[in-house]
Parts: structure tokens; C-alpha cells; sequence
């Protein structure tokens, strides 16, 4: 239902772009720790219910 998100992901004029960032990497657990920062509107509707569902 949404586009695959990456740092070059498309935001709406004036909000915010997405930047994904690596934190922490475990290599010897082979998991990474990454940060995530974007609006709600990046890309696609990532709050659709809420436009949807009544309460």
C-alpha cells in the first residue's frame, strides 16, 4: 500500500523528507539498528485509517 521507503522518497512541499540513518550494527548478532525520521505524508498516506475509520 506504500512505496518503498528510502532517504529519496517524495514529501509534499514544506513537510519534512525522510532520512534514514544507521545507528548501531551487531555483526556478530547480524542485526543493525537504524533511524527513521519522516512525515506522515511522505510518499503515500501512511495514516490512511485515520482518513477512513471514524473514531
Amino acid at each position: 500500500m506504500s512505496l518503498k521507503i528510502s532517504n529519496e522518497l517524495p514529501t509534499y512541499p514544506g513537510d519534512p523528507t525522510v532520512n534514514i540513518s544507521p545507528k548501531i550494527e551487531y555483526k556478530d548478532k547480524g542485526c543493525n539498528v537504524l533511524s527513521l525520521c519522516m512525515g506522515t505524508h511522505s510518499g503515500t498516506h501512511v495514516d490512511v485509517p485515520l482518513h477512513l475509520i471514524d473514531g
